[in-house]
């Protein structure tokens, strides 16, 4: 079981990722996101509500663990954590090249270190994996002298999580522990 009262938010990566059938290409950012308090906050909420049940995945590969692409460079960034938005962008360019089906759509990728998450009664780190497909369309109302504005903006909803995983320090030898959540195929960890 996950207990998600402790966990921190350490460091945060955005990246938009296109399909490349489509040849929307890959725009990486060149530095983490800066996040205050409550930001981290309301983004750990979103992230890591959808995790609740336990099922668990390990990564692996026919012939070498190592030349699992995600897998070396996940564990690169908990070797080395200051080697973490570099390996954010490398994912982000390999799930670009991977994403060939016409029905993959455009997104923002989310590429989440976070400390002091209690697995089964360890504290580890892990790396999430966030993809947010879906927007939505938002009211904004402001307060103007004498009276009210309103606009409209679009962005993520961050009531419901559509796709992301989470790979957990732990276990290495054997392919990390993973967790996946894909609302679009209802799959939940």
């Amino acid at each position: 079981m996950l207990y998600k009262e402790y966990i921190k938010i350490k460091a945060l990566s955005v990246h938009r990722i296109g399909n490349k059938a489509a040849v929307e290409g890959v725009e990486l950012s060149e530095s983490p996101v800066e996040l205050d308090e409550t930001l981290g906050e309301i983004l750990k909420s979103y992230f890591l509500m959808a995790f609740k049940d336990e099922e668990r995945y390990r990564f692996s590969h026919p012939t070498d663990r190592d030349l699992n692409a995600v897998y070396s460079y996940v564990s690169e960034a908990f070797e080395n954590d200051g080697t973490f938005h570099e390996q954010s962008k490398k994912m982000a360019r390999y799930l670009y090249e991977q994403s060939e089906h016409p029905n993959i759509k455009r997104g923002d990728l989310y590429v989440v270190y976070f400390k002091d998450c209690i697995l089964d009664g360890e504290t580890v780190d892990a790396i999430g994996l966030f993809k947010s497909e879906n927007k939505d369309t938002y009211i904004r109302i402001n307060h103007v002298a004498g009276g009210f504005s309103v606009e409209s903006q679009t962005g993520m909803s961050i009531n419901k999580l559509d796709k992301g995983c989470l790979i957990f320090n732990i276990k290495k030898n054997e392919g990390y522990v993973a967790c996946v959540v894909d609302n679009a195929n209802k799959k939940r960890c």
